[in-house]
């Protein structure tokens, strides 16, 4: 059965007998985890046994640390990819995060969403792993850029990542990217309420191409929450996205997701959709994350021929199954 390590927010470890450890000590997240005490984090903290390292202080599938540690207020998150079997090359290395924590006024966290986009990139997405291979992947607000690193050890051949501020995605990228997947990684600045025309010009040169028009077309875009201008979002999406192209979008609020929908449903086709039942923190609300996975429109077509497949949540079933999903949402 998964635990955690920590208990009161954090604040303490757990003793194996289920009292509270250390209190006396003193020995938090903080003092257990710091990059300082990198590789091993602190031995005073450990045990041996139920507490060690590797189970306390990353993310992990195999623990719930996610519930007792306060993200917002640490400057470093551990994720531990799971090892995959299916997979012409595991991934097994601790991946470091840094992120922005509230006194950085970023607001550039490890948010639920990017999280759990990260954790369904471990099983390709429900996509299969050749489907990856030598594909050209695109974030659309990365933040962190956790699956962006997840999609380079999935063996995409190329990662752009657009954002406003990606000091973050950028720092991390430089962080993992020798021990998670050798992809060709750009980052691009842009604002989602430019023009079309202007988003596609400031895409084309910070792909490195000549000239103002944009040919590079992407085969898997990713959009970890909804909560962006998605009238102006979604024809950028379009534009970029190669014929067949899959969109993936994970959401922890339905309202959100049903503004996106409207937006980019003329242009993206729902093809399966996942109320995650994994047991995974809402650190952010207590709403489990939806996966939605959506393929490109040959044409776009109006509103009012659109056919929503989904609408109230009635259908539930488990991410990474293999299997892609129908109901009513």
């Amino acid at each position: 059965m998964k635990s955690s390590c920590w208990t009161n927010s954090g604040k303490y470890l757990h003793h194996h007998d289920g009292q509270i450890y250390q209190v006396e000590k003193g020995y938090t997240y903080r003092q257990c985890c710091a990059s300082q005490y990198a590789p091993q984090g602190n031995d005073n903290c450990w045990d041996g046994e139920n507490f060690t390292f590797l189970e306390c202080c990353p993310l992990s599938l195999s623990n719930e640390n996610e519930f007792g540690i306060p993200f917002f207020h640490h400057r470093q998150i551990l994720i531990r990819p799971r090892q995959r079997s299916v997979s012409p090359e595991d991934a097994g290395d601790l991946m470091v995060i840094h992120q922005g924590g509230l006194e950085d006024g970023t607001n550039t966290f490890l948010w639920q969403t990017g999280y759990r986009l990260l954790r369904w990139f471990e099983c390709y997405a429900d996509l299969g792993w050749r489907k990856w291979r030598s594909a050209r992947f695109i974030e659309f607000g990365p933040g962190t850029g956790v699956a962006s690193l997840m999609a380079a050890v999935n063996g995409v051949s190329t990662i752009m990542g657009v954002d406003a501020d990606l000091k973050y995605f950028s720092l991390n990228i430089q962080a993992n990217m020798a021990s998670n997947g050798q992809s060709d990684v750009r980052g691009c600045s842009l604002n989602w309420t430019w023009p079309l025309a202007r988003s596609l010009r400031q895409l084309a040169e910070c792909a490195g191409e000549q000239g103002d028009q944009l040919e590079q077309r992407w085969d898997i875009l990713a959009l970890a929450g909804s909560r962006h201008k998605a009238l102006s979002l979604a024809p950028l999406m379009y534009a970029v996205a190669a014929p067949g192209a899959v969109l993936l979008v994970t959401e922890d609020d339905k309202l959100y997701y049903r503004t996106l929908y409207r937006a980019v449903a003329p242009m993206f086709e729902e093809v399966g959709w996942w109320l995650d039942t994994q047991p995974l923190v809402a650190w952010v609300s207590d709403r489990p994350p939806v996966l939605v996975m959506l393929r490109r429109r040959e044409q776009p077509i109006s509103w009012d021929s659109v056919r929503p497949s989904l609408s109230v949540a009635t259908f539930q079933g488990s991410a990474c199954s293999g299997e892609g999903y129908k109901g009513r949402w």
